[in-house]
């Protein structure tokens, strides 16, 4: 630790400074010793803030701390007390700050460590992170009302019953609404309900009416599917006698869905295998059919 100039006394040093020499002579011992405290004070700080890297902190300055409010603040050495820094001091930190593959030997895997940059850069407990993401995933249906203040929710509801309202009689519309606060938030409250069952109405209603086109939609397709297959009574040149059995094989196969809703036809074609052979027989089947027939037939 620097001895400060104010910590010695001349008889300290067994002498005192009376004659205008010695005072001199005290003087410049005084300048030598300041100038020794700062180069001391500042190899303190050096050494430090090496052992501090050693603990993992970079830099004394920006030293991160967790405040009342779980919120990640930085705090400079310099103003922590001496408990703070006992504890610092006392506390074991991993070496290798930044590098989380080294951290672990190489045992985390690329989405984990995407997952531990990320949660550094949030400034994020992991606790606040789970939490927030659980937010996300537990929040309800958005309705447009609830992006209106409540004084915009009562006066669009009282235009929509009594017509377009001046700035003057919106104003003292909400002024007499108001000489009652309890019945005004009573009477927001329910119209946001009204307005929110009349949304999910709406909604409802959108939702079958896509279905209803859906449906149509394939029905439709199903209709020519099976006219297709009524009708694909040859490959080229070479004659398929399908029987009904047959037929409706194959229109399973095209149109039904397995029990989690994917068709059997769109499965098997994801297989490159099965779909290579559809591609080449769409491509060259008839061609190759005609050749297998004349060739039997010569």
């Amino acid at each position: 630790m620097a001895i400060g100039i104010n910590d010695l006394d001349d008889d300290d040093f067994g002498m005192g400074f009376e004659s205008a020499g010695g005072q001199q002579e005290g003087q410049q011992e005084e300048t030598v010793v300041v100038n020794n405290d700062d180069d001391n004070q500042g190899n303190e700080e050096d050494f430090m803030s090496d052992f501090l890297k050693s603990k993992g902190i970079e830099d004394m300055n920006k030293i991160k701390f967790e405040d009342e409010n779980n919120q990640i603040i930085e705090r400079s050495w310099n103003d922590l007390s001496k408990e703070e820094k006992f504890n610092i001091l006392n506390t074991q930190f991993n070496t290798q700050e930044t590098n989380v593959e080294d951290n672990y030997n190489n045992e985390l895997t690329e989405d984990e460590i995407n997952f531990i940059n990320q949660l550094r850069e949030s400034n994020l407990t992991p606790t606040q992170y789970i939490q927030g993401i659980l937010g996300e995933t537990n929040e309800g249906p958005h309705y447009k009302i609830d992006d209106l203040s409540d004084d915009e929710v009562y006066l669009l509801d009282l235009e929509s019953r009594v017509g377009e309202l001046s700035d003057e009689e919106a104003a003292q519309a909400l002024n007499n609404a108001k000489q009652n606060e309890d019945f005004y938030n009573k009477q927001v409250e329910g119209i946001r309900k009204e307005y929110k069952e009349r949304e999910d109405l709406q909604t409802q209603q959108e939702e079958a009416s896509l279905e209803e086109q859906r449906q149509q939609a394939f029905e439709e397709y199903q209709a020519k599917v099976v006219d297709a297959i009524n009708d694909f009574n040859s490959v080229g040149s070479f004659d398929l006698n399908f029987e009904d059995t047959d037929k409706e094989e194959l229109a399973q196969f095209m149109l039904s869905q397995d029990e989690t809703g994917v068709n059997y036809l769109y499965q098997a074609l994801q297989d490159p295998e099965t779909l290579t052979k559809a591609a080449w027989f769409i491509l060259h089947g008839d061609e190759a059919f005609d050749n297998i027939n004349d060739y039997f037939a010569k």
